[in-house]
């Protein structure tokens, strides 16, 4: 089991085919006849083919496009899609270091893309659900979120509602960002332990247990 603080290009990633990732991401999405895309499109390109020391300068471009674009959530949802499907081993990192950086228009993504995501509604919230992209666009979205410098109530606004996730792997993510979220809310503490504790000793899943209990621990050292 993966412990919360582990680097997170430890994480396997499940590559779908980029035209899945985009159909699963990009419900909301203006099809890419803007110029505003086109570029966007470009930078997310030469970021995730830039050698990691070089890396920096294209996530700033990267950045400063998110948040000065007319099309926020679109360019989001397309840094998402192509880090998943062709970011390589870094990918799932890379997009959590833009959002880290654009929290407020992340939580914007995160929010769509809740209204979106059958994960919400399955029937049986026992059952195991196979992995999938929503999976790791859930986890690049709730560590990029809790790691900005959103405001707390919106980071755990994401959190509760992530919580209700039928897949494991969506609320293992959501343990792993709990722990990003109570070293850059300190004042959490309390509650954050409290949820924590909550996930080791009723989540359905062993694995969730696990993973909540580890954390946990770590908390209490």
């Amino acid at each position: 089991m993966n412990n919360p603080t582990l680097d997170t290009r430890s994480r396997r990633l499940v590559r779908p085919s980029a035209s899945q990732a985009e159909r699963s991401v990009q419900a909301n999405q203006t099809r890419g006849t803007s110029l505003d895309l086109v570029l966007f499109r470009h930078l997310v390109q030469d970021l995730i083919m830039a050698s990691r020391a070089n890396r920096h300068q294209w996530l700033t471009k990267v950045v400063d496009h998110i948040r000065s674009s007319r099309y926020p959530l679109d360019c989001i949802n397309h840094l998402l899609a192509e880090c998943v499907t062709a970011g390589g081993t870094d990918g799932l990192d890379i997009a959590i270091d833009v959002l880290t950086q654009v929290g407020r228009q992340a939580v914007s993504a995160a929010e769509a893309f809740a209204k979106t995501d059958l994960g919400f509604r399955r029937n049986d919230a026992t059952a195991p659900a196979s992995h999938s992209v929503h999976d790791d666009v859930w986890y690049a979205l709730l560590r990029g979120i809790c790691r900005s410098d959103a405001a707390w109530p919106q980071k755990f606004f994401v959190l509760r509602q992530a919580a209700n996730h039928k897949s494991e792997s969506v609320r293992e993510a959501v343990v792993h960002a709990m722990v990003d979220f109570v070293e850059k809310e300190p004042a959490m503490v309390d509650v954050t332990r409290s949820w924590l504790k909550q996930f080791a000793e009723s989540d359905s899943s062993a694995g969730v247990k696990e993973t909540a209990a580890e954390a946990l621990r770590d908390l209490e050292a």
